[in-house]
């Protein structure tokens, strides 16, 4: 192989994009209300140093370095880059290309190298330059400024950014940080306007003020893990993919492709949605069983989520479900995942007992050093939090084990009462019911009769207030569930019949009924 053909060959394992060939094609998106950003940079390059843009993805880091390059085609300015060509290139995308993770620093030494032999030629944009850090590369990125003597571009990821200039002060005598930050409202209503109206004109398909504004409300009420303006020029993006030429987007294609994107019902992001409380709280209390006072203050909660009243920089609720074990606190936290997100799926839970070590919280929630995070919406349940006893006493106990200013921190503390003998009997009829669903009798089409001894049976031996209800399903499980098992296979009755329990001598029967 030729050497200049290997030269090309190692230059396109880090490219991304020739940005200026991409402005002559009139690929470069344009950036709004960037001037300032704009201007640091002038003033940077100008100095002879390269200026380092430092923010959360989604700030507009990028959309600012691709608006210096159009600028660059029109004006010429900044006179360092004029008549050079700007081209974009990634750790990450050699990284990809790398089998073997020592390879990565000869690899960016040989890269580094053909760069400064073209230094009069190009300008280098690195686009993720925090992975300079991640990789311990400093050494190397002093020696290429040194050696490269001039101005080029950089973006990268805060954290990783602050540490390593932290770490290596030196840096800073060949880079400046330009801190780029979410832009605040007004901003942010101006270039979803100035965005509109050029993807109009691009795309034919226009978007109304009014659904500019419920993008707004929308992408600053619920996905948090992304920034503005990304995540509202992101849903209007993905409702103009889906519109007709010619048509005008309203509020309602907003909210629907919201609702399919994030996998959130209507009721909960459109405010025109009427919902019936009573009936909902009514569901809750069916299958959250004895609990109605935990009920109720869920609801409550769900009633501010959807009034709209929650702060958008937090999560939508913090709740401490405190009570015995096996009175309905897991269940309750997965029917709020399916009521809020449409599934029970939607659910992560943290059993608390696994991460008692010094450095568990580190499993939890990665290295400090930077780590990055993307998660769905979800509901987090961290465990249980088991002590007896309602109201103020739990509450006293609650106090003894945990500091007051983490408790103080929960929005609620919702109290589970211990279960009732009442309560279990329900619940074991709802249990038994449930056998039904199962397919070794639907399938047979076959029907459970349930004597009241039953019943009263399964309350008795059941009821146990260290385990609540878990005891219960592992007492149906072995006195209902094997009871039923041998009467199908002792009778070999296959459709259309009715199986009787009952309880002879402190047992339960199952018994094909001759009346079905």
């Amino acid at each position: 192989m030729s050497a200049k053909k290997r030269q090309k060959e190692t230059i396109e394992l880090w490219l991304e994009k020739d940005l200026t060939a991409a402005a002559d094609r009139g690929e470069l998106a344009p950036a709004y209300e960037v001037s300032e950003t704009l201007d640091q940079v002038h003033d940077i390059v100008a100095a002879g140093l390269s200026p380092v843009l430092s923010g959360e993805p989604g700030v507009g880091k990028t959309a600012s370095i691709y608006q210096l390059v159009l600028n660059l085609q029109k004006t010429g300015e900044p006179a360092a880059f004029r008549g050079k060509r700007i081209l974009q290139f990634s750790f990450r995308r050699r990284i990809s290309a790398c089998d073997q993770c020592e390879k990565i620093r000869p690899a960016a030494e040989e890269f580094f190298n053909l760069l400064c032999a073209q230094k009069d030629a190009i300008v280098p944009f690195f686009s993720d330059f925090h992975r300079v850090y991640d990789l311990s590369l400093e050494s190397l990125i002093e020696r290429f400024a040194v050696v490269f003597n001039g101005p080029f571009l950089c973006e990268g990821r805060s954290n990783q950014l602050n540490s390593m200039f932290e770490y290596e002060p030196e840096l800073q005598d060949y880079f400046v940080v330009v801190s780029c930050r979410p832009p605040d409202a007004g901003r942010v209503r101006k270039i979803v306007r100035l965005w509109c109206e050029d993807k109009n004109r691009a795309t034919g398909v226009a978007v109304s003020p009014e659904a500019q504004s419920e993008a707004m409300s929308l992408s600053y009420r619920f996905p948090g893990r992304k920034n503005h303006p990304r995540k509202v020029l992101d849903l209007i993006r993905d409702s103009m993919c889906m519109a007709a030429h010619g048509s005008v987007i309203g509020p309602d294609g907003i909210l629907d492709r919201f609702c399919k994107t994030y996998r959130v019902p209507r009721f909960l992001v459109d405010p025109d949605f009427q919902i019936d409380f009573d009936m909902a709280e009514a569901r809750f209390g069916e299958e959250v069983l004895g609990q109605a006072d935990a009920v109720r203050t869920i609801m409550n909660a769900i009633r501010i989520i959807m009034a709209q009243l929650t702060d958008v920089h937090r999560a939508f609720g913090v709740f401490l479900f405190a009570g015995p074990t096996g009175v309905g606190k897991t269940l309750a936290a997965k029917l709020l995942a399916e009521f809020l997100f449409g599934s029970r799926d939607h659910f992560i839970r943290l059993n608390m007992a696994d991460f008692q070590e010094d450095r568990a919280s580190e499993i939890i929630f990665g290295d400090p050093t930077g780590a990055e995070v993307y998660e769905e919406e979800a509901i987090g349940f961290s465990g249980e939090t088991r002590q007896s006893g309602p109201g103020p006493m739990l509450e006293q106990a609650l106090r003894k084990r945990f500091r007051v200013d983490f408790l103080n921190r929960f929005d609620k503390i919702v109290f589970f009462r211990p279960l009732d003998p009442h309560t279990i009997r329900r619940i074991a009829e709802r249990e038994i019911r449930e056998l039904e669903d199962r397919d070794g009798l639907s399938h047979r089409r076959l029907k459970l009769k349930i004597d009241d001894g039953v019943l009263t049976h399964l309350a008795k031996k059941g009821f146990e207030p260290v385990y609540g209800a878990r005891f219960l399903k592992r007492v149906i499980r072995e006195d209902i569930s094997s009871a039923v098992a041998a009467a199908i296979l002792r009778e070999n009755r296959t459709r259309d019949a009715a199986i009787r329990l009952s309880v002879d001598q402190g047992e339960i029967k199952a018994s094909f009924d001759a009346n079905a």
